[in-house]
């Protein structure tokens, strides 16, 4: 009769090991998007709540060498590979720029919240190098929403401004 008992025990202990972690539920509260183009562009842009901001951790490469890419967010999310049908600037706030481009660093309350490369700088080229920056904009939200940019299309544009490498943001797994 005890082999029985410590038979059941035995598996019991095996269906509570089997539980998965409680803890590796994904975070919700991190976006992500990661873009390949051609060549050899790359970019993984992580967004991450910090205080009452978001910081954005991007990490680069493949621009050329003297160049720099815009990027912005548009307000919706691309389809069928065309990285171009994502729309416009996402401007959830209706900023008033009065022309594209005209958003500077140092007036970012006149850019639209999509205007990243307008409010914190281009995308320096350095070749196939890898490079990481650290950008915190408090104009960001990481929601489903019309206010958020899950959802929306994040895009790298070349110097002469045509789409080169795009992905939709997404919560991070």
């Amino acid at each position: 009769m005890q082999f029985w008992q410590l038979l059941v025990l035995v598996s019991q202990l095996g269906m509570i090991a089997a539980v998965p972690n409680q803890h590796a539920v994904r975070n919700s509260n991190t976006a992500v998007a990661f873009m390949k183009g051609a060549g050899g562009l790359k970019g993984v842009f992580v967004f991450v709540p910090e205080g009452n901001t978001i910081k954005m951790s991007i990490e680069y490469s493949g621009v050329p060498e003297g160049q720099s890419f815009a990027y912005h967010i548009h307000e919706k999310a691309y389809t069928n590979g065309n990285c171009g049908s994502g729309g416009g600037f996402w401007n959830p706030t209706r900023s008033t720029m009065k022309a594209p481009g005209s958003c500077v660093a140092h007036a970012p309350g006149h850019c639209a919240s999509g205007d990243l490369s307008g409010k914190h700088g281009k995308l320096v080229g350095h070749g196939a190098k890898s490079t990481s920056l650290r950008i915190f904009d408090p104009s960001l939200k990481i929601t489903g929403s019309s206010q958020g940019i899950i959802g929306k299309t994040l895009m790298i544009h070349n110097a002469e401004g045509t789409p080169v490498a795009c992905d939709i943001i997404a919560h991070k797994a």
